[in-house]
Formats: C-alpha cells, structure tokens, sequence
C-alpha cells in the first residue's frame, strides 16, 4: 500500500474508534443478551428466523448495526433517531413539542416496532427493524439520550474522569462501562444473576409505554444522578460509584422492556399501526 493510502486508512480508523457510541459496543451487546435471555423458546425462534440466529455474535452486531452504518452518508438523516432532546423546566415528553417530524428515539422505537412486525416484509427489512429496535430501546434507558436541548444531551458538558477529559454524554456512553466492566459476556452473566423479575413481566406491552420510559430516562437528568456536583466537572469515586449502579440497573430494564415488545410482536399481542416504508 502506498504511504499516502496507509495515512488516509489510518486517520479513517482513528476517526470511527474515537466516537462515542451510545452505551458503547458492549453496552448494546448487553442488552440484546439480556432481552433474548428472557422471552419464551418460541419467541426465540421466530427472531431467528427473520435475523439468522441469537447468537452473541449476531446478536452484538445487530443491536450495533444503527451505529455502524450512521457515518454513511446514506444514513447521515437517521442521526435523530437515536435521541430526544426536552427543554429545561419540561415535566414530561410532549410529541409535538419535541419530536414534531418523527424522527427521535421515542417515535423511532414505536416505528420499527411496527416494522417488525410486519410480516409482509422482505426477512432483511424485518430483519433491519429489529436492529433498530434493538438499538434504540437501549438509547432511550441511557439517561443522556433523554435529555436537555440547551447542552445537547450533555455533550457541551466536559468532565475529568481519571485524569482524561471528556464530554459528560461520553462518560455515561461509554467511560464508565470500559473503566469498570472490560468483558461484556461476563458482565452480562453478573447483571443476570442478580437482576429481580420485572414486575411487568407477563403483561402485554403497550405502545404508549415508551412515553413513559422517556419520562423517566428524563427524570433521572432533572434530579442528580446524572450531571455531577462538583463545580470543576470532576468525577468522584462516589459519583462513579453510584453512577455505575444507575448503569447496570438501565441496562437490565432495557433488556427486559425490549424482551416484552419482542413477545407482544412474535404472539400478536399488540396491534401496531402498519409501516411499510423507513
């Protein structure tokens, strides 16, 4: 290869591993896991039969793929998909407020929600919806994706977190999760092991729930889990520490939210509006 060719490869590289991926690789991975872990031997087999299979391989690229492809430019007008953002003072999500055209996580989710289930479908249509579903579910429980307007989310808030600075979205993304919990199929088994049955579990999933799940990924960034305390943005050890919690516990609830939508869609259990074009 040319020097000039290695350079431009090599600044390529750079530029896609230094992004900030919501919730990260793993973080994706996690909850696809936990939500395929948890539905019937018949809700599993009709995922696989429309994405190929359940396993961690397929399952980390699929619940990533969203983020994979969002630098293409063919896929640059899909980069509000994956957040909403609500003014200071707001108590709760308001559709014509704060996602007039459709095209922020909490619509999105209810979209490929529908796409899914479309049996109609190409299988590599179905099989792209439930990507994105995959994905934006998890989006939507990282607090951040839920934000507020005025700071984007908290990417124009800069942190210190050991020493590196970074951007506070960064730090719930992906700072903590790869500070603290370097193998994701081991952190999965943990997560499982100590997660309590969902309340919900059983009871047929609605759409008007995601409106919900923003309010409340909202009300965690009104009230003080999410922005620190301290005046010069750096990250305490208790602050990481109940941060990390607060992580594992909207890891699991992803996991098990998206377990239930792919039961209500695989038993017919919820009757959703038909999408036949993205």
């Amino acid at each position: 290869m040319k020097k000039s060719g290695l350079i431009c490869l090599t600044v390529l590289l750079l530029s896609i591993t230094s992004q900030a991926y919501p919730w990260g690789r793993d973080g994706h991975a996690i909850i696809g896991r936990i939500a395929i872990d948890q539905v019937s031997p018949e809700t599993r087999d009709w995922l696989a039969q429309i994405i190929g299979d359940t396993s961690n391989k397929t399952l980390r690229f699929a619940c990533n793929w969203p983020d994979i492809v969002r630098e293409q430019d063919q896929y640059s007008p899909t980069r509000p998909f994956h957040y909403v953002n609500l003014p200071r003072g707001a108590s709760e999500y308001r559709s014509e407020r704060d996602c007039a055209d459709g095209r922020c996580v909490t619509e999105k989710i209810k979209y490929f929600a529908a796409r899914l289930d479309q049996e109609a479908l190409v299988k590599s249509e179905r099989s792209k919806a439930f990507n994105w579903l995959c994905h934006l579910v998890g989006d939507l429980h990282q607090p951040l994706h839920a934000g507020y307007a005025d700071d984007r989310g908290g990417n124009d808030v800069s942190v210190i977190f050991h020493g590196t600075s970074m951007r506070l979205h960064q730090l719930w993304d992906t700072g903590i999760i790869r500070r603290r919990h370097s193998n994701w199929q081991e952190f999965t088994r943990e997560l499982q092991a100590r997660q309590s049955p969902d309340p919900l579990n059983g009871q047929q999933w609605q759409l008007s729930e995601v409106d919900e799940w923003t309010n409340e990924s909202h009300q965690l960034v009104v009230g003080d889990k999410v922005y620190p305390a301290t005046g010069n943005g750096s990250i305490s050890k208790e602050f990481e520490d109940q941060a990390d919690l607060l992580i594992q516990q909207r890891l699991i609830t992803a996991g098990s939210r998206l377990a239930r939508i792919l039961t209500a869609i695989s038993t017919g259990q919820v009757a959703l509006p038909a999408r036949t074009q993205d």
